[in-house]
């Protein structure tokens, strides 16, 4: 899993188009070879609830990476996986009327 994280923070980081196209091809690369290495533990306990929930969690992450990939190539990565930020205050309350209270 290390793999892949790092595959895809050299893509996120990559900035010529060169550099893009080989880490994408690694990020794919990596992460097919944890869907490859996942399948083997599934395959080698298949009665483990552990493996089975590797399993389920790889799946989720699979279309985030792909849309990760997506945006590297139209070098727009950065605004790809920006997450807004919402606010822990009320609407109209400030960082200095929430203290006082």
């Amino acid at each position: 899993m290390v793999g892949v994280d790092r595959a895809q923070y050299r893509l996120i980081a990559a900035q010529a188009p060169e550099e893009i196209r080989s880490a994408a091809v690694a990020s794919i690369r990596a992460a097919s070879a944890l869907d490859e290495n996942l399948q083997q533990l599934q395959q080698a306990l298949p009665e483990d609830a552990d493996a089975a929930e590797l399993m389920k969690l790889n799946e989720t992450m699979r279309e985030p990476r792909m849309a990760i990939i997506q945006a590297a190539k139209q070098n727009d990565d950065a605004r790809r996986c920006a997450r807004p930020r919402r606010s822990r205050l009320p609407s109209g309350a400030s960082k200095r009327s929430r203290r006082r209270s």
